[in-house]
């Protein structure tokens, strides 16, 4: 069972009711405020592990937490971590732990970890609940057995995706809702989540626009082009350079163009001869861009004759507009 998915545990987290069982940023397990002391690494890490995946065969346990010692020493450290792990629990009054001869498991109902009550949250708060988690799991572990941390790895990722998958669901539903200022605030949380999240970076790039705030928006855009270059040595996404050139075409006391936040979610891919790209409702901003590279009236009316080749009659008219704009604007009308 992956750790993101297991829902059983019910106890009240918090409500010193039951077992608290802490796996984000740090493994700490309490029980009525009071904490419990193991004495071993591995016994936090059996009980973490049976938090997250539920009922497991005695066999996997062991060769998950001892995988670098023989069969038969990996089953007498399970055996002898089973014990430490029951006298712990006693000392604070939790008789959490389920043994039998072929398997092992918390008992349902009596413990809960954070990640649940998390994964809770980020449906319903998602903002929030990425502001408040406290780490990776299980992030104060250090050295492991290998095939321990080839599992936590893969938790890791898993929780991660969840938390992407959450946070872009409700920048959906923030923007079918137009709810701007709430697509700022969880396309910011979704950057701090992952800094080279470019769905994130242009949900925030047109809520800013939306709400007003081109400047912010096309600074946004530089100082994630920056980071790309330095650390990752790519440039942005085509779809976020084509939203980038969206905003800036705009004259800062236009109305926001509805086109500019399509762009944000879509890319187009050019076609046609020179690869010039005139689709949809892309078409404006295209003219517009490829105007702004083109600073002669010569290199521009060679533009409106390739438009007119590939375009329609009703795109040659937009052009036409377009292109009598910019020359006005630059002083060569």
């Amino acid at each position: 069972m992956s750790a993101t998915e297991n829902t059983n545990p019910t106890a009240d987290l918090g409500s010193g009711k039951g077992l608290e069982i802490r796996l984000l940023g740090k493994l700490e397990i309490t029980l009525r405020g009071k904490r419990l002391v193991l004495p071993t690494k591995h016994a936090a890490c059996l009980i973490a592990l049976l938090a997250l995946e539920g009922r497991m065969e005695r066999e996997i346990v062991a060769a998950r937490l001892w995988g670098e010692r023989g069969e038969a020493q990996a089953r007498a450290s399970l055996r002898q971590t089973i014990y430490h792990v029951k006298k712990a629990l006693a000392s604070v009054g939790a008789c959490a732990l389920e043994v039998d001869r072929g398997s092992i498991c918390l008992r349902q109902g009596v413990f809960r970890t954070d990640v649940v009550k998390f994964l809770e949250d980020l449906r319903t708060s998602p903002v929030a609940a990425v502001s408040q988690c406290n780490g990776e799991l299980f992030g104060n572990l250090g050295r492991v057995d290998p095939a321990f941390q080839e599992w936590l790895d893969a938790e890791r990722r898993s929780f991660s995706a969840k938390i992407t998958k959450g946070m872009e669901t409700a920048s959906e539903n923030c923007r079918d809702r137009k709810d701007w200022k709430g697509l700022e605030k969880l396309a910011s949380s979704r950057l701090e989540h992952d800094p080279f999240d470019e769905c994130a970076l242009r949900d925030q790039m047109e809520a800013l626009s939306k709400t007003g705030k081109r400047a912010g928006a096309l600074a946004l855009f530089e100082e994630f082009r920056d980071r790309l270059r330095s650390s990752l040595q790519i440039e942005p996404e085509a779809a976020t350079n084509e939203l980038r050139g969206c905003i800036a075409s705009r004259n800062a006391e236009e109305p926001e163009n509805e086109s500019c936040g399509a762009m944000s979610k879509t890319s187009v891919t050019p076609q046609g001869n020179n690869g010039i790209a005139l689709v949809g409702s892309m078409q404006t901003f295209v003219i517009h861009n490829l105007a702004e590279r083109a600073t002669t009236k010569p290199a521009l009316n060679n533009l409106l004759d390739e438009i007119v080749r590939v375009g329609s009659e009703q795109l040659r008219q937009q052009a036409s507009q377009s292109i009598a704009e910019f020359l006005s604007t630059q002083g060569l009308s």
